[in-house]
């Protein structure tokens, strides 16, 4: 049986490295004193910004995926894992 704190620990590494991560980027777009809301350093922060919630989640479905494997022929919820394949 796989042990979930060590998914849970991934995860929570993770958030908080993408969380430093968007604070850089805030820090770095905030110094712009652009007046123009609609400019390339906006759009950029607004990319930079979903791009990396985006691989958080990817993270963080990898992390359960490997798990449910981990676990057996029964996944996590009595589900065989060919509905996770």
């Amino acid at each position: 049986m796989p042990d979930i704190d060590r998914y849970f620990e991934e995860i929570d590494n993770a958030r908080i490295r993408r969380a430093r991560e968007l604070s850089e980027i805030k820090r770095k777009f905030s110094a712009d004193k652009s007046p123009a809301p609609a400019g390339v350093n906006t759009k950029a922060t607004v990319v930079l910004t979903y791009a990396n919630w985006e691989g958080f989640y990817n993270e963080c479905v990898r992390s359960y995926v490997q798990f449910l494997k981990e676990r057996g022929p029964e996944g996590a919820f009595g589900l065989p894992l060919r509905h996770f394949r």
